[in-house]
Order: structure tokens, then sequence, then C-alpha cells
């Protein structure tokens, strides 16, 4: 079958992960071990086919930032976030993970830190800027070095959040 994939994950047990965006027959998100490919879908629980990234806590759990909110699967059983637990856009394209396992999510709308109390979001109030519309539609995030991360956006350019003192600059 022919596919795009969106994302690659290698997991602590080393396993590979990879999600498919579109593909002509079986979008979702792969496991594959070295001897055994598992598909997640909608019919095995994810609220969309479309996986953009995947992410991995400490505890092992895996993270899918899909087209329609984020999923945790602990190796059984999914558990689907959308906006009605707090997301303030479905879509999540990326997904990284700081020291103390709190999730940061690039969004159609924010940067949203996810935590044991919740999601929070970060909008165009906290310093994004967006030339192209009253979102900034965050692509991507990557680690830095300085307990911080880099912020990609459609429009507005990149930013740099420190994910302790939680500002952009």
């Amino acid at each position: 079958s022919v596919m795009d994939a969106g994302c690659l994950h290698e997991a602590r047990n080393g396993a590979l992960w990879f999600g498919a965006v579109h593909s002509y027959h079986s979008p979702g998100v792969y496991r594959f071990d070295g001897g055994v490919v598992r598909r997640l879908g909608l019919r095995e629980g994810l609220p969309s086919d479309q996986v953009f990234s995947v992410a991995e806590t400490s505890d092992g759990d895996l993270w899918f930032a899909t087209l329609k909110g984020l999923s945790r699967f602990n190796g059984t059983t999914l558990v689907n976030y959308t906006t009605e637990d707090g997301l303030a856009h479905e879509r999540i394209r990326d997904i990284f993970v700081d020291e103390d396992d709190v999730l940061w999510l690039a969004t159609n709308s924010d940067v949203t830190r996810f935590d044991p109390n919740g999601f929070h979001g970060f909008t165009k109030q906290d310093g994004f800027r967006n030339g192209g519309g009253d979102t900034p539609n965050v692509f991507a995030l990557e680690p830095d070095d300085e307990e911080g991360f880099w912020i990609m956006t459609e429009w507005g350019g990149v930013y740099r959040l420190n994910h302790q003192r939680r500002q952009p600059t």
C-alpha cells in the first residue's frame, strides 16, 4: 500500500511507531517490533485516522497527535482528549514532552500545555503574532538545550518558549 507517513518514533522498548497522515488503504498509527505490524485507527478507538506526531512519557505511555484530538495509549487502552476536555483546537500537529512529563502541543490555534491539572493554551495574548489571521497555527515544536523549545508557526514566524518561565520570546 502507498502511505504518507506523518511521523516516526522509536519507543523505549525498541518498537517503531509511525503515523500515517494519508493512505490509500488504512491510515492510522502503526507499531512495528521487528516481526509484527499492529495498526491503531478509528476502529480501535483513535479520534482520527490522521496521526501527525507520536511522543512517549517516562511511564511508557504513548501519545498521538491527531486531526481530531490527543490520544494516550498505555499498550492496551486508548484514552482520547478533545475540545470537550479543554483543548483549544482539536487539530494537533506536534507533541513535545519535557523532563517533567508535561506535554506541549502544537495546535491550529496555540501552544497548549497539558499536565495533571488539565490544558492551558498560550495564544496571541502571550506574545505570539500571526500575520495571516487570528491564530498562530503552530506547526512544530523542537526542544533546545536550555530548558525550552522552538515553536514554528504558519504566519507568525519562529519563537522560543522557556517552559520554566512559560513565556514566548
